[in-house]
């Protein structure tokens, strides 16, 4: 490899541009959830007494969860190849790699099916009030 260590600079450049994508779509992955749930709230209390307003935020709430649950797919792709890339580099530079366990529950899913779950809740109520 390029250096005689067996790691190439290439190796640990691809590294650090998976590590930086990682960083952004972190930011974006819990930065999104909780904008949608504060406005939410804000929302709830404007278009409570409007079925068809609390309809219209159940829509484009689905639509937003959407693409949150996206981009948590695109970041578990980000992740599994930024795992192979740190077992190549531990081979060399092992403990500077830390290794975590791996979760059984992950919490990018969590966060989304809690978000489905709660925009469920919104259709159910805003059913309710129209009956």
């Amino acid at each position: 490899m390029a250096n005689g260590t067996g790691i190439g600079d290439n190796h640990i450049n691809l590294y650090t541009a998976l590590i930086d994508q990682l960083q952004k779509y972190n930011t974006i992955i819990w930065q999104g959830p909780t904008a949608l749930i504060a406005a939410n709230f804000f929302a709830l209390d404007k278009f409570c007494s409007n079925p068809l307003l609390l309809f219209v935020l159940f829509i484009f709430n689905s639509v937003l969860i959407y693409s949150f649950h996206r981009q948590v797919i695109n970041q578990r792709v980000i992740i599994n190849t930024t795992k192979k890339a740190e077992d190549e580099l531990r081979k060399t530079f092992g403990i500077f790699i830390p290794k975590f366990p791996e979760p059984k529950v992950k919490a990018g899913s969590l966060l989304i099916w809690t978000l489905y779950m709660l925009n469920l809740m919104l259709f159910v109520y805003s059913a309710i009030i129209v009956l």
